[in-house]
């Protein structure tokens, strides 16, 4: 992805205040480990029931309102890793995943 690729999120303040709170009531509890990756983040996942279903709704969510981010599942054996990736000026919205996953405030 160039630098010039635009960013921007495009769900409204309150969209984003309910996409947070559902990532972090479903999501973030079963991440095990977040990488800071230099053009992303690796969130890996410990084995769970309808677990991948779960990560693959948020990916299309995402994916909808942030198309300048690329999101990668694999499942290597039972556990899920899931890379979100963006170009250099998308690291803010990088870190504000990694916030959000770690459960900090923006």
């Amino acid at each position: 992805m160039s630098d010039s690729t635009a960013i921007y999120c495009t769900l409204t303040p309150e969209e984003l205040r309910a996409r947070r709170s559902q990532v972090r009531a479903t999501i973030v509890p079963q991440v095990v480990t977040v990488t800071s990756l230099t053009d992303g983040l690796r969130l890996d996942f410990g084995p769970s029931v309808g677990l991948r279903d779960l990560v693959e709704e948020f990916i299309v969510l995402e994916q909808d309102c942030c198309s300048f981010l690329t999101f990668t599942l694999s499942q290597p054996a039972e556990d899920l890793s899931l890379l979100i990736q963006g170009p250099p000026n998308a690291a803010h919205v990088i870190e504000m995943f990694r916030r959000t996953v770690q459960g900090k405030n923006q």
